[in-house]
């Protein structure tokens, strides 16, 4: 996958907004793959990546959390942990597959892919 294209997708985040790969590429997007919205190594994962904010500001780079949990579970999970990155609801794992981000059971496992601009 390193120098390859991707394509651009959308998907709606928490707040029920689209989020477009290309229109988001004046930075570098860190996808960030994660399994279950409220478990508890989910939790320490995305409120770390939160806590570090201002380092990937920095670095240009913007952090997305993506996973086949719903709108309303994300939406809750924000909530909870005070979260502002977007989370993104990959209903048909279409993204998780291309990004192989998925496990044997169909759900997804712990993946990182960077995208530059």
């Amino acid at each position: 996958m390193l120098g390859e294209k991707v394509e651009n997708f959308a998907l709606e985040d928490q707040n029920g907004k689209l989020f477009d790969l290309y229109e988001n590429l004046d930075k570098y997007v860190l996808l960030v793959f994660y399994p279950k919205d409220n478990s508890k190594v989910c939790s320490k994962q995305l409120k770390n990546y939160q806590l570090q904010e201002k380092m990937f500001q920095e670095k240009k780079i913007k952090v997305v959390g993506i996973n086949i949990d719903n709108v309303k579970s994300h939406r809750k999970f924000c909530n909870d942990l005070n979260l502002k990155i977007p989370l993104l609801f990959d209903k048909k794992k279409m993204i998780s597959r291309k990004f192989r981000a998925l496990n044997l059971f169909g759900f997804n496992k712990r993946k990182m892919v960077l995208i530059d601009t």
